[in-house]
């Protein structure tokens, strides 16, 4: 910005917090913060409008964060702050009544990683200026109920998180900097990891059912099978998959 030093050679910084400090100076990448640092200084502001016409059920929600971290560059202390927002919509449809329903989902937004079940990543280093910047992220689910009698229920759903790259600074820091190479992941015969990867999207599909065998004055009993794929991408490792099956057993008293 108007300096002739390159990126790197600014690639020197402090990220501070009350009495803790993370002294993030020299290193290659900035994605994953230590945990002494808290970054939410204030809460977040969530809205949500909920309509019923008489045919299915919508949403419309939006939401505002504020990330916030304080820099010690060259002897200058400055407090920073980011925000982030995003905005989204649900709706859940009686397809056919009372046999197959159908449930979507949709949230994108900047810094919104958490609100996710997998937890992705919400802001990243300026590896420049020491800044917080706001990662982009879109999370949508889908999925159709079938309710063949009363005491069967089948289910099938599909939905992903994924946090796009942040502009690439000169550096190998940012988000998914094709020139960042972070350790492999830990596997069968390793003792050891890294924890600096990032992840640029996790995606998953599940089948199951819910059968209620018991319905009585002691209350609902209902077994449930059901079969998940997971598939992690991560940038610039190989990606990840795991197929887990699950069996559960479930009493309601009341």
């Amino acid at each position: 910005m108007g300096s002739s030093a390159s990126p790197a050679s600014l690639y020197s910084y402090q990220l501070l917090n009350h009495a803790n400090y993370a002294d993030v100076t020299g290193t290659t990448n900035n994605s994953n913060l230590p945990s002494s640092l808290s970054l939410d200084q204030y809460p977040d502001v969530v809205g949500k409008a909920a309509f019923d016409p008489g045919f299915g059920h919508y949403e419309v929600y939006g939401m505002a964060r504020f990330f916030d971290d304080r820099t010690l560059v060259a002897g200058s202390r400055d407090n920073n702050t980011t925000v982030g927002w995003g905005a989204g919509a649900a709706t859940l449809l009686p397809v056919v009544p009372k046999f197959l329903d159908f449930q979507g989902s949709f949230l994108a937004g900047q810094g919104i990683g958490r609100y996710g079940s997998a937890g992705l990543s919400d802001v990243v280093v300026n590896p420049i200026t020491g800044k917080l910047d706001a990662l982009s992220e879109v999370e949508a689910l889908a999925g159709l109920v079938a309710h063949p009698n009363d005491r069967l229920d089948v289910y099938g759903y599909a939905g992903f998180e994924q946090a796009a790259r942040k502009d690439i600074y000169g550096t190998t820091g940012g988000f998914g900097n094709p020139a960042y190479a972070p350790a492999a992941l830990l596997t069968e015969g390793s003792t050891t990891s890294s924890s600096n990867v990032q992840a640029a999207s996790v995606e998953q599909a599940t089948i199951g059912a819910w059968y209620s065998f018991y319905k009585g004055s002691y209350g609902l009993m209902r077994v449930g099978l059901s079969d998940s794929y997971s598939r992690l991408r991560i940038f610039n490792l190989p990606n990840e998959n795991m197929n887990v099956v699950m069996v559960s057993l479930r009493y309601y008293p009341f």
